[in-house]
């Protein structure tokens, strides 16, 4: 037997053929690669878990204070996947912002994935946190939290990146206003940096600022968000508000919106919006100009564009207006309401808010006065106004269509009446309204001689019939009224038609028919030319000035006229003087003669015919009227007459004569210095004589006229 030496390898024995000894060695590796992960992963794990209170500061704080914002937090309970504690941001002896509880969920990646290692918060509840904040100057101050904001509105988000849920329960806020402070309470629900749920109120306040005030201010808002709309709802009311331009009282407002959801990012607002708004108070005024129990309505129906400070609407709209009273500078208005319905309404801001609106309108008025100018049963259309503004300033015109139950202007009354006008009506620190058009009325009053007596001389009577019940036509006028005064112009001449005869012709004369400041009762000036009817006598009269004053009025006249009256038949005279309404009492005061002819006076077989001469004033006027009673008192001067029944004629009669007309009859009583007495008869029975005297007073009777006298020595 052979030895083997001891330095020889034993050979194998002899079986099945042995793997390569590479892929073993490659095995080895990944073997202790995947052991060396797992250890890794465990350590990590372990780390985070070890260092979880470190690890919830860094999630919920650390970004803050990477950018400068001092925080701090408080962790209570922390697991892999969510931790629970309190946060505080901002100064720790006065924070913006403090959280009580907060519980975030977050998940956690680990070194190999594509955002590296990291925690990823994915749900964040704030439950009742609070906040303070400041408006001023127009602008939002959060504080500390200032610089987050300008991160998060200074550009787009990361497309890789979603956003967490923020779920805010009870959160409560402090907003210092130039006017005071403003308390917020409010729940919110905030998915991937979009609002999707909002209700926040603001309890009751009180603000002021200057001018500026508010009492008991309060509102609530609801916010709904649903893919890129938002419906939005907003309440609030206020006991009372001041401001230069706007002023109000138990006053509640509402509004409801489908609107676009606002880009955040762009700043932009685009989109359809509908929006529904109410407003009402027991006062609401803007300006100068109160309304009382009233109620506002719009619907806007149309798209918008841009952002709070350069904006722009476009669209369609409904306006409705109810108020109790109106009130402003010259202007009162009873029960209103107006309706302007498919109109079209364009709105943008630049440095200031302009605005227009053509749009149809209805508005009915119980009552209406506006200086001297009176309405009842007001009903105002028209089928296309323009209005545009600027700010709170305003200006609407087109043509309008108006009818009136009864509408006046000093104790000239028109019932029924019709008008058609162009209008104008401006708003900015007052009000002014301007119309020129025709008015017709079927049925007019004025009584100048006060009402209608069962036992008024009978022309008297015609004459208040005609002055009670007439037609008027004006077919061209202008009619103005404002914090300026009230004006009114006849462009053409007016004509009222009584219904008893006659027409009266009133046209304008020298600066316009009526002119009034503000405030004050004013006047102006006319022409009057009447034919004849059973009121109305045949007349021409200037009028070159006439007045309205606290008891009545006030008119200069220089005219002639020619009537009947009582038992004078076939009067002409021609006159200048002063005619005045007082409480009731006309009065007439002449400074110059009047011109009288007269026909005949028609005393049975006592008639006297062709009487002419001049009634001249004395120390009071020369004709009274008041209720019915009226005298007339006045020298007489050149006065000649024919008696037929006594067969005599009489010249160069002077003297002094009063006539009174009472309900029962008409008394005179002539005084004569001085009259020439001429023989009528073929043949002469004397010469002419000079005569004077005063005759017995007589008395004329209404039923039956006689006349009795006795001549003087």
């Amino acid at each position: 037997m052979t030895e083997v030496p001891a330095s020889s390898p034993a050979r194998p024995a002899a079986g099945p053929p042995r793997r390569p000894r590479g892929r073993a060695v490659l095995w080895r590796h990944v073997g202790l690669a995947l052991l060396a992960v797992a250890v890794v992963a465990v350590l990590l794990l372990a780390a985070l878990y070890l260092n979880r209170r470190a690890a919830a500061r860094e999630v919920l704080i650390g970004w803050l204070e990477e950018r400068g914002i001092q925080a701090d937090v408080e962790v209570e309970q922390i697991e892999l996947d969510g931790f629970v504690g309190r946060v505080r941001i901002g100064d720790p002896s006065n924070p913006d912002v403090t959280v009580e509880r907060v519980e975030v969920d977050y998940a956690v990646a680990l070194p190999w994935s594509e955002t590296g290692l990291g925690v990823t918060p994915s749900r964040i509840r704030l439950v009742r946190p609070v906040m303070r904040a400041r408006w001023a100057d127009g602008k939002l101050s959060l504080g500390s939290l200032d610089p987050l904001v300008e991160a998060f509105t200074g550009g787009p988000p990361r497309p890789d990146q979603r956003g967490p849920l923020v779920i805010v329960e009870g959160g409560r806020g402090r907003l210092d206003t130039e006017y005071g402070p403003i308390q917020l309470l409010a729940d919110a629900r905030i998915d991937d940096g979009k609002l999707m749920r909002l209700v926040a109120r603001a309890p009751e306040t009180r603000l002021k600022r200057g001018e500026v005030e508010a009492r008991g201010l309060a509102a609530r808002l609801d916010l709904t968000t649903t893919g890129d709309r938002i419906a939005l709802k907003i309440e609030g009311g206020a006991d009372s508000f001041a401001a230069p331009g706007a002023r109000g009282e138990a006053a509640r407002f509402s509004l409801t919106g489908d609107l676009p959801y606002p880009d955040l990012k762009t700043r932009r607002g685009d989109g359809r919006a509908v929006v529904d708004a109410h407003l009402a108070g027991a006062v609401l005024g803007a300006g100068e100009t109160r309304m009382r129990d009233a109620e506002v309505a719009a619907r806007f129906d149309g798209t918008t564009a841009g952002w709070i400070e350069t904006f722009r609407l476009e669209g369609a709209t409904r306006l409705a207006l109810t108020a109790a009273r109106m009130d402003g500078p010259g202007l009162e208005v009873g029960r209103t309401k107006a309706e302007a319905a498919n109109g079209r309404l364009t709105v943008s801001r630049d440095e200031a808010v302009r605005w227009s609106l053509d749009t149809p309108l209805d508005l009915t008025a119980a009552s209406a006065q506006a200086g001297q100018a009176k309405a009842r049963g007001v009903s105002i259309r028209s089928s296309g106004l323009s209005i545009g503004g600027r700010d709170a300033a305003f200006e609407a015109s087109g043509p309008v269509t108006a009818a009136f139950d009864q509408v006046g202007f000093g104790d000239l009354t028109l019932k029924q009446a019709r008008s058609e006008l162009s209008l104008d009506l401006v708003k900015d620190e007052a009000v002014r309204i301007a119309a020129e058009g025709w008015l017709r009325s079927t049925d007019g009053a004025w009584p100048l001689f006060g009402p209608e007596g069962s036992d008024d001389i009978a022309e008297l009577a015609e004459m208040k019939r005609a002055l009670g019940s007439f037609a008027l036509n004006a077919p061209a006028l202008r009619f103005a009224t404002g914090s300026a005064g009230t004006s009114l112009s006849l462009t053409r001449p007016a004509t009222l038609t009584p219904t008893n005869g006659g027409v009266l012709t009133v046209a304008e004369a020298g600066e316009g028919a009526y002119r009034a400041e503000a405030g004050r009762l004013g006047g102006g000036a006319l022409t009057l030319n009447a034919t004849r009817g059973r009121g109305l006598p045949e007349m021409s009269v200037a009028v070159p000035k006439w007045r309205l004053t606290e008891a009545g009025f006030e008119a200069l006249l220089d005219g002639r006229a020619r009537l009947d009256f009582d038992l004078a038949r076939g009067i002409d005279a021609r006159t200048r003087g002063l005619l005045a309404m007082a409480d009731g009492r006309l009065t007439y005061v002449t400074p110059e003669c009047v011109d009288l002819t007269v026909e005949r006076l028609e005393l049975d077989e006592n008639d006297v015919h062709q009487i002419a001469g001049r009634l001249c004033p004395e120390t009071g006027p020369l004709l009274t009227s008041k209720d019915g009673v009226w005298r007339v008192a006045a020298g007489f001067d050149q006065v000649s007459a024919q008696a037929p029944f006594l067969g005599m004629r009489f010249a160069d009669a002077s003297g002094r004569v009063v006539v009174d007309g009472t309900k029962g009859g008409i008394g005179l009583t002539a005084t004569v210095a001085d009259a020439r007495v001429v023989d009528a008869t073929t043949p002469r029975r004397f010469e002419t004589l000079a005569a004077s005297g005063r005759p017995r007073p007589c008395q004329v009777e209404t039923a039956g006229p006689s006349l009795v006298g006795q001549a003087g020595p």
